[in-house]
This record gives C-alpha cells, sequence and structure tokens, in this order.
C-alpha cells in the first residue's frame, strides 16, 4: 500500500543530532547535507511512483523519496550497493541527508532496494513512461524556480558509456549463445542435438575460444552458421516465444548472410548498425567515433548556461544505444525543454546538425548556435558564410553582399529558395573571380542559396565570433559531462539501456546539489546562510535567489565557468 513519507516534516525535540556539540550540528547543518534534504530529499513527489503500489490495505512502503535518495547517493558518491547501505545505516550525514534525526528510526532491508528497481524498470517496459526522468525533471524544474535562475539558454553535450558487459569476439558470442540455446533444450532435445552441439558445450566459452588458433576460427564461424541455421527452422515450433529462441534467431540473422541457398558469414562492412555484442545486454550497440570503437550506450547531458547565473544545473538527460545521433536527442527534447524552461538559446557542438531540426527549431522560435559545423567549407569556391546576407523583419532574405562588396536585392525563386544576381562587368576585376560562388552566366553571375545554406552560413560566421572574441559558451558542458560520468570510471556497473539511463539521472541528482551547496557557500554571508537553514523546506533559497541576482552582474563569465 502506498503511503507518501510526511515523518521527515516534524522534527522530534530529542534526538541524535540533538546529542552532537553545537559546533558539529553548526557543521552538519552547513554540509551538502542539509542542501540534499532541502532541494532534492523534500521535493520528491513521491505520487508518481503510486502505481507501483496495490490499492488493497496492506502493509505501507518504505517510503519512496527515501529509496530514490539510496540511487542518487550511492550513483553521485559510486558507492555499490553493500557501501550504499551501510552509509544510510551508519553515516550520520547520509541519514540526515533523508530526513532521519535518530539512528533508531527508517531501517530497510536491502532487497527492498532491489525490489524497487524491479517495479520502476517493469512499469517502464510495460508502459514506456520514464518515472526517474519525470521526477528529475520535477525536482530541477522546482529548484530553478526556487533559485530564480535564468533559462532562456542551455548547452547539451553527448558522451558514450559503456555498460557492464564483456568485450565478446565475434567466435566467442557464437559459442556463448550455443550454449544458452543447449540450457533452453528439454532433454529430449538436448539428446536430439548432442552431436551438433556437443564441441562447443563440453567446456565454457571463454575455454573454448582460448583454445583455437586465427584459422580454425573462421572454419568454426562458418560451420556454427551451419548448425544455427539448422537450429532457427528446427526449434522454431516449440521454442518461439523463449528470449533464448529470440536471442539464437537476432544473432544468426546478424552474423550470416544468404547467399546461393546456402548461409555464410558477414564480411566486416556487411555488419549492420546496431549489431549485438553481448548476450547479456541486447539494447547495446557498437559505434565507431573518431577512430575508436565504443559499445553500449550514448547520454546526452542538457543545463543551463546564461552568464548572469551564478553557477547552472542541469535540466534534462537522455540515453539511448550508442548508434543514436545527437541531432535525434536535440530534436525530442526541443519541445519538452521549450515548455518547461522557455527555452531562446541552444548552444551545441558540430554533432548537432540537421535540416529538419533547422525546421523545428524555426518553428520554435529558438536559435541553435552551434560552436562547430560537421563536414568542411569548399575550398573550390568562396563560402557562403563570407558573403552577408540581410533579413526582412519577417526573417527572409533581401539582400545579399558579396566578399568584395558588391550588394544586390534577393529573387525569391520558390519558398525557402533564392537568387542573387550580379554584374558580370563589375565582377572582371574581382580577385575571387575564379572561386566565386557564383556561377557566371551570359551578362550575369547568379547567386542561389536555401534557408538551411544561410543559416549554416550564419552559424559559421558566429563560430568566426567565438574565435576572435576567445571564448566559448558551450566547452564548459564538457566538464559537467564528466562530472555525472566520474563516479562511475569507465564503465558502469550495470546493464540495460534503462539501468544505464537511471544511474546516469541519479548522478545528475548529485551533481545539481553539489552546484547548489558551493553556490550556497561561495554566494551567502554567514547570516544569510544561517537564516536560510532556519527556512522552511522548500524555501530555503529565497534569500539566495535575490542575493545571487545582486552579484551576477559582478561576476565575469570565465569565472562562472571556472566555478561550474
Amino acid at each position: 500500500m502506498f503511503r507518501k513519507n510526511e515523518r521527515h516534516q516534524q522534527w522530534p525535540m530529542f534526538g541524535s543530532i540533538c546529542e552532537l556539540p553545537a559546533k558539529l550540528q553548526r557543521r552538519l547543518e552547513e554540509s551538502w547535507a542539509d542542501v540534499f534534504y532541502r532541494e532534492c530529499f523534500s521535493r520528491i513527489d513521491e505520487s508518481l511512483f503510486e502505481r507501483l503500489y496495490a490499492d488493497m490495505d496492506s502493509r505501507p512502503n518504505t517510503p519512496v523519496n527515501v529509496l530514490l535518495s539510496f540511487e542518487i547517493l550511492k550513483a553521485g558518491f559510486g558507492w555499490s550497493d553493500i557501501e550504499a547501505y551501510d552509509h544510510f545505516c551508519f553515516d550520520l550525514q547520509v541519514r540526515y541527508a533523508v530526513g532521519h534525526r535518530n539512528l533508531d528510526e527508517g531501517h530497510f532491508e536491502l532487497r527492498t532496494v532491489y525490489n524497487f528497481r524491479r517495479r520502476v524498470l517493469d512499469h517502464y517496459y510495460r508502459t514506456g513512461q520514464d518515472l526517474l526522468g519525470l521526477v528529475f525533471e520535477q525536482v530541477t524544474d522546482e529548484q530553478l524556480q526556487s533559485l530564480g535562475l535564468v533559462t532562456s539558454k542551455v548547452r547539451m553535450d553527448s558522451t558514450q558509456i559503456a555498460s557492464n558487459i564483456r568485450n565478446f569476439s565475434r567466435l566467442h558470442l557464437l559459442v556463448e549463445v550455443l550454449r544458452r540455446v543447449r540450457r533452453m533444450l528439454s532433454e529430449v532435445d538436448r539428446a536430439r542435438y548432442a552431436e551438433p552441439l556437443g564441441p562447443y558445450v563440453k567446456q565454457s566459452s571463454t575455454k573454448f575460444v582460448y583454445g583455437v588458433s586465427s584459422d580454425d576460427g573462421r572454419k568454426h564461424i562458418a560451420r556454427i552458421g551451419q548448425v544455427m541455421s539448422r537450429l532457427v527452422k528446427e526449434l522454431a515450433a516449440n521454442y518461439a516465444k523463449d528470449p533464448t529462441y529470440a536471442l539464437l534467431q537476432r544473432v544468426f540473422e546478424e552474423q550470416f548472410i544468404e547467399e546461393d541457398d546456402d548461409w555464410r558469414p558477414r564480411k566486416p562492412e556487411e555488419f549492420r548498425s546496431g549489431t549485438l555484442n553481448s548476450p547479456d545486454d541486447d539494447e547495446a550497440t557498437v559505434r565507431r567515433k573518431r577512430n575508436m570503437l565504443y559499445k553500449g550506450y550514448v547520454t546526452n547531458i542538457t543545463e543551463t548556461c546564461a552568464d548572469e547565473n551564478p553557477f547552472q544545473l542541469i535540466a534534462m538527460v537522455q540515453t539511448a544505444p550508442n548508434r543514436h545521433t545527437d541531432g535525434g536527442f536535440l530534436e525530442t527534447s526541443l519541445l519538452p525543454l521549450k515548455r518547461r524552461l522557455d527555452l531562446d538559446e541552444c548552444y551545441t557542438d558540430g554533432g548537432y546538425n540537421k535540416e529538419s531540426l533547422y525546421r523545428t527549431m524555426q518553428a520554435l522560435d529558438i536559435e541553435h548556435i552551434q560552436t562547430g559545423i560537421q563536414g568542411h567549407s569548399s575550398s573550390s569556391h568562396l563560402s557562403l558564410y563570407l558573403y552577408q546576407i540581410e533579413r526582412s523583419d519577417t526573417g527572409e532574405p533581401v539582400r545579399v553582399t558579396c566578399p568584395q562588396g558588391q550588394k544586390v536585392p534577393v529573387t525569391v525563386r520558390r519558398p525557402g529558395r533564392y537568387h542573387a544576381y550580379y554584374d558580370l562587368e563589375q565582377c572582371q576585376d574581382c580577385p575571387h573571380a575564379q572561386e566565386c560562388r557564383a556561377h557566371a552566366y551570359k551578362s550575369r553571375r547568379t547567386l542561389i542559396f536555401t534557408d538551411y545554406d544561410a543559416e549554416i552560413a550564419k552559424r559559421r560566421q558566429r563560430i568566426e565570433a567565438f574565435k576572435v572574441a576567445g571564448r566559448n559558451p558551450r566547452s564548459a558542458v564538457e566538464s559537467t559531462v564528466y562530472a555525472v560520468k566520474r563516479p562511475f570510471g569507465a564503465k558502469l556497473p550495470v546493464r540495460g539501456r534503462y539501468r544505464v539511463h537511471g544511474l546516469m539521472v541519479a548522478s545528475a541528482f548529485m551533481v545539481n546539489v553539489r552546484r547548489i551547496h558551493r553556490g550556497w557557500r561561495h554566494l551567502l554571508s554567514p547570516t544569510e546562510s544561517r537564516i536560510c537553514q532556519n527556512a522552511v523546506p522548500g524555501r530555503s533559497f529565497s534569500i539566495l535567489a535575490d542575493f545571487s541576482r545582486r552579484i551576477a552582474n559582478l561576476l565575469a563569465p570565465c569565472w562562472v565557468s571556472a566555478r561550474i
């Protein structure tokens, strides 16, 4: 039975905290634990998780905000489950952060955390609803409003995430799948397929692969293809609904290709995007980026970036198989960000580039500011960004000036496509005549461009301006990405897209808490800090919001980035 946790709002008159010396009590109240309690724990809307529990009268649930805090602190400090549980039992700071003022209250078994995770995961795969993402956005929106931070400008970046899977070779993967297929079979079928499966199930797949040379490996792969072809056909009648059969069928189709009424192993160039890497994580994919091979997922981080903010907060976390494009992340996040943050400007790198994305941002009145553009300008002619395009009040191009200063009107050929005509006589002495983008024809030169061409030219001009100014508003988000990933190292301790996503969301929670805590310490005087600590939960930063606005104009942008 679901019940909200409201006991933490009534503090006991006497408790373990009260027994501390006044100096230690004050230090505890000035630590991250108090910020976590007020700005994270107390803001969690537990009713989002009510659907995970039974409607009938029964034993009340362990508080949802406590279980979510367990996940947040575990991810934020890089603890294992056992380490996090020990901290919940014995660490006074952690207990203070989750609203416990006595050491003898609020205990639960670690199995409760596992059951909670399973319910959240089952709910996601059953309904597609991301409860962890919803509560992160709900808490962050309240924090942004309470702190008075400007949210109209954001920046984003993506990063590769490795799930907790082994790096299987091709032969290793095929042998492991055969071993799992054998475990799926009934006793009768095991005897029936004992001969074809025998060489691959006598020992572990790892030991089998270690004893195979590279030349023999190719022969074994071809032989396994014949075995799998037979199994896929003959086992469909009795095992079609079994997950292991689905694994067998997927691996066979991805690793082999039909040719001349037979099956042969695929060549490296014939592999498709999204090929299975591990039988333990069927959502992880392979991606080659900058000559590096990545296996797993990609996470996209979005944070505020207005100069007047004394610090920035992460506003959105997205996770997908790593073949997902950066432009796809931006396209799916635009409408929610516009609705939540009233977004006006978005800073990204060159990977977030897509013509349909430009149309979407244009419709939502969002300015896309890139600090790089995929590809390069052609060396055979002048790039359009060297031309100056003047626009009307409605945003349509009306005049264009070439690099040599010749200004001509723009003609609309059809919606979104424009022509500009230059006098050929005036172009005769131009030093750029050979590489001019405008093509010569009879008595004039014609410059042809589209709305999207003009947008890319505008972005390139802005990039050049950033280079001259020596300032890149997007670059600080890379440190944010590192801060979110730092507790885990190169590989996360979980498998599966949603478990990976949940860990990244939990880590982002803690990054925000740390930033608010640093803002509190550096921006408030001791008197204002003590007033905030005695404020009502949820209103603790009203003074900080006013104070930050007073000093924001005194903070240089470079100082703000350094603090982040």
